[in-house]
């Protein structure tokens, strides 16, 4: 359908994409937290990349991120 060298382009670049979104890289910034003025930038398979307000990025896994919130004021995944 295409030549030769526009699909190893689109294939490359679909690895690429796909590497991305498994290291943490692959969604936009679709929530946003007030726990502590942390933003969460981008969820991947493996882990979240956060930054925070005034200060660096650090990346968490999800049981991390759990944790965090589970222990915040009563813990913000309990139902109450």
């Amino acid at each position: 359908m295409f030549p030769q060298g526009v699909n190893i382009a689109l294939g490359l670049s679909y690895m690429l994409c796909t590497l991305l979104q498994i290291v943490g890289f692959g969604t936009p910034a679709w929530v946003v937290s007030d726990y502590n003025g942390e933003i969460f930038d981008s969820c991947g398979l493996l882990f979240c990349v956060s930054c925070r307000n005034g200060s660096g990025c650090e990346t968490k896994t999800y049981l991390q991120t759990y944790q965090e919130y589970n222990t915040a004021d009563g813990g913000m995944w309990s139902y109450k």
